[in-house]
């Protein structure tokens, strides 16, 4: 396990952070981090009880059920890039969080929305405002001056991937991994850390080379399907350089994907 010469537990968006030193071996600090969370533990008293799941939010959770007709559905939110890069210990303290509350008969229990959908299917639609974690709580870093320019060219790579979506396809197999590959390719296109990169001025030109090699390669592919000539040798060194979601399914992108 190694040890561990600090761990810090955060509650998205709270701005503060539970940092457990010296504690000795990693796995007994996670442990730790995660009851101290629930409340319990050596480290209990030390959280704040607005922060800790079981009392905070259960409180919380029970006050909005006395107006509710179901259990009240609290969403936590993560940037997932942060883990393994800033916050180095995420995923392992979130999967100690998860497994210690699944131990404990609580009023309080993790599900994906997915399964929550299960349970509860009708629900009250609504429009969140348009927010980011950015400077001023909007898109200001993501849509300025110096990177404007690519959403057009994103925007309409976008509509094409949707027109290619709502195709009937019947050429077989190898169309069916370029419609999948397109996909991924537009998604690399997509990636906010380009445009994140050009406004804080780092590695500028690599963000913008990106964008272009991924929108070339995307139209490409456009091509290719539409023409049903769909170069195998080039599919297959595309799916080995850019192999992010093995389980991409181009369908996403239909109007209706249902």
């Amino acid at each position: 396990a190694g040890a561990a010469a600090h761990l810090t537990a955060r509650e998205p968006g709270a701005g503060t952070a539970v940092v457990v030193e010296d504690t000795g071996e990693a796995l007994w600090a996670l442990g730790a981090a995660a009851r101290a969370l629930l409340g319990d533990g050596p480290l209990g008293a030390e959280v704040p009880a607005r922060y800790q799941l079981d009392r905070g939010h259960r409180h919380q959770a029970e006050e909005a059920h006395r107006w509710m007709d179901r259990p009240p559905l609290m969403t936590c939110l993560y940037d997932a890039e942060l883990f393994g890069h800033w916050w180095y210990e995420g995923p392992s303290f979130l999967q100690e969080l998860f497994e210690q509350n699944a131990g404990r008969q609580e009023s309080l229990r993790f599900i994906t929305p997915s399964d929550y959908l299960k349970i509860f299917s009708e629900n009250q639609i609504t429009q969140p405002v348009f927010s980011t974690w950015g400077v001023g709580g909007y898109s200001e870093f993501w849509l300025n001056e110096t990177n404007d320019w690519i959403y057009p060219p994103l925007n309409s790579a976008c509509a094409e991937m949707i027109r290619l979506a709502d195709l009937k396809h019947t050429s077989g197999k190898l169309v069916l991994r370029a419609l999948n590959q397109a996909s991924r390719e537009l998604l690399l296109a997509q990636s906010s850390d380009w445009a994140f990169m050009m406004k804080a001025g780092r590695y500028a030109p690599y963000a913008e080379q990106r964008i272009k090699i991924h929108l070339n390669r995307f139209y490409q592919l456009a091509d290719s399907i539409r023409t049903n000539r769909v170069s195998e040798a080039y599919l297959s060194d595309l799916e080995e350089r850019d192999n992010l979601f093995r389980k991409m399914d181009y369908q996403t992108f239909k109007k209706d994907p249902r």
